[in-house]
Parts: structure tokens; C-alpha cells; sequence
């Protein structure tokens, strides 16, 4: 249905970062370091002279066929994606360091869809992290859109979002609104029972590898990050069915739900990332509030 593709440019005076057909980029920059992961890329580029007030990005995809309808989510709106679209993100600044997160302005959704209910959402937009700007693109989900007879709903193909309490329109309701808008606009979605028994949506299992306890630390595995606001969830990890002489784990069980944000997670480049399903070693703070999620206090990978 698309083109997976992934690259960057190192072109003097112009950055730009492709990932899985989408294509992020902005003209008059310097680019630095460049990482490419399975679900997500970033690249560091460098604003010289005047600081700017406004980041003006340009956003398209490189796609083959005509069996895909390309569209941007902004704002809760969906909008068909012809040639690109332009990401104007304001630029604050404070004591000389670069702020850009703003919610719902400075991100952008790109959908792939296809007309068989396929569809893959691809965020695109603009991080800074230790004073430095980064273009930035993640994997937000992949499956199949599906309709049923509680409405319409989200269904993966892919095991690094059919994490426990997964539910595409409950963690992003505005984007669930628009998405069911377009598949309903263009007729793009499956029965969810048929989807259900495609070989592809039966064999996908959510199910972090295996790590040793450790002394003094909880084990869990991410549930979801996103790279724009550098937060997430650690799900505690209960090893239900273990094979500890193969380091073979078949079942698991999810048990507090945990809020981490990136400067608590270690990192040896710019941008601090946690990958789906790989399981790691972390510590709560010690006050925790009724109404408030347990905060992660230290992360700490587990040896490759």
C-alpha cells in the first residue's frame, strides 16, 4: 500500500527527515547529528544569526499508487494532504534558550490511508532539547480502522501497540474523531469481525522480552512514549510464565501504570527516547498522590 522508507539529507543550509514516507523539513539550517530507530527518527538542525520567533517546516509524503489517501490531523481537523502542507511553530525564547512546545501547534498527524481501512499515523514536528532544535517523526499506530456495533475503532497490526488499554480513541479522541470522519467520508473501513480473524491481527502479541530482577528496582516495559512532549507510561511487569535458563518469557502481566518524563531516562545521544517493548529497570518517587499516576524517579536499560 506505501513505500517504507527512511533518510535524511546532509545538504548545506536545509534539513530535512524522512520516515515511512513522511517527509519533515525546513530550508536556512545547518543539520547535525541524525538517528533513525524502528518507530521513530530525529534530526538536530542549527539556527545561525538572529533567533528566529517562527519555525516555518514543510510536511509531504512520498507515496506510490493511488489506492492511499493522504491527510494531516491539526488542531482535532482533518485536512487532505496535496503536495505539503506548512507547520509554523512559534519560537520562545528564555534567557537565550529555545522553547517550542506548544500544545496542538507545534505537531502535525500524518495519516496513510488506504481504501482497504489500512492506515498508519506518523507525527512530524519540532523538539529542542538542551537548547537545540531537533525535527522529529515516531510511529503512533498501524492497523486497521474497523467499524462495529459500538462504533468505530482502532485495531493493530503491529505488537508495539496492542499493549494493555490500548484504544486509539480513548488516548486521542480528537485524532479518533477525524479519523472516523474520513473513513466514513470515503468509505475506508472494515467490519471489526472480519478484521479480527486476519492471520496478520490473531498473531500480534504484545510481549516485552526477558530481563532478571534486580535488587533494589521494579521491572516494566514502556507502554507508549511520545517524543514531542517527552513523556509516557511504564507498565510494572509481572512475569507470569517463565523460562529464566532460555530468558524466555510467554506471558506477562501489566500492574501499575507509571508516568515517566525524559529527563529522568539515560541516554547517550541529544534526544532521549524509550523504545516499545523493551523492558528495563526503574524506581518511583516517594510521594505519590491519589489523584496523580506514580512518578518515575530513574530508568535504567537493561544490559543488550
Amino acid at each position: 500500500m506505501f513505500r517504507h522508507i527512511g533518510g535524511f539529507t546532509h545538504r548545506k543550509g536545509f534539513a530535512m527527515l524522512t520516515f515511512q514516507g513522511v517527509t519533515i523539513e525546513a530550508a536556512g539550517f545547518e543539520v547535525g547529528e541524525t538517528r533513525m530507530l524502528a518507530t521513530c527518527a530525529w534530526q538536530e538542525f542549527h539556527v545561525h544569526g538572529r533567533p528566529r520567533s517562527i519555525l516555518d517546516l514543510h510536511v509531504s509524503v512520498d507515496v506510490q499508487g493511488e489506492d492511499l489517501i493522504p491527510f494531516t490531523v491539526f488542531g482535532g481537523e482533518a485536512r487532505p494532504l496535496r503536495g505539503y502542507t506548512t507547520l509554523s511553530v512559534p519560537v520562545r525564547w528564555q534567557k537565550g534558550v529555545p522553547i517550542t512546545r506548544q500544545t496542538g501547534v507545534d505537531n502535525t498527524d500524518v495519516h496513510l490511508l488506504g481504501y482497504d481501512g489500512r492506515d498508519l499515523d506518523i507525527q512530524v514536528g519540532v523538539i529542542t532539547r538542551g537548547g537545540r532544535f531537533f525535527l522529529t517523526a515516531q510511529q503512533l499506530a498501524n492497523g486497521w480502522i474497523v467499524r462495529g456495533r459500538d462504533g468505530y475503532d482502532f485495531v493493530p497490526t503491529d505488537p508495539i501497540h496492542a499493549y494493555p488499554g490500548f484504544k486509539y480513541s480513548q488516548i486521542w479522541p480528537k485524532m479518533g474523531e477525524a479519523v472516523e470522519q474520513v473513513a466514513r467520508e470515503f468509505g475506508t473501513s472494515r467490519q471489526k469481525w472480519a478484521v479480527k480473524r486476519l492471520a496478520e491481527v490473531r498473531h500480534v502479541e504484545w510481549l516485552p522480552s526477558y530481563i532478571p530482577q534486580r535488587e533494589g528496582w521494579l521491572r516494566g516495559a514502556p507502554l507508549f512514549y511520545n517524543m514531542i512532549s517527552g513523556t509516557g507510561h511504564i507498565g510494572e511487569m509481572q512475569m507470569v510464565a517463565v523460562d529464566a535458563a532460555r530468558q524466555h518469557v510467554s506471558k506477562v502481566e501489566v500492574g501499575r501504570k507509571c508516568f515517566v518524563h525524559f529527563s529522568k531516562v539515560p541516554s547517550n545521544c541529544l534526544v532521549p527516547v524509550l523504545e516499545p517493548m523493551k523492558m528495563l529497570y526503574f524506581r518511583l518517587g516517594q510521594q505519590e498522590q491519589a489523584d496523580r499516576l506514580p512518578q518515575v524517579a530513574a530508568v535504567e536499560f537493561a544490559a543488550p
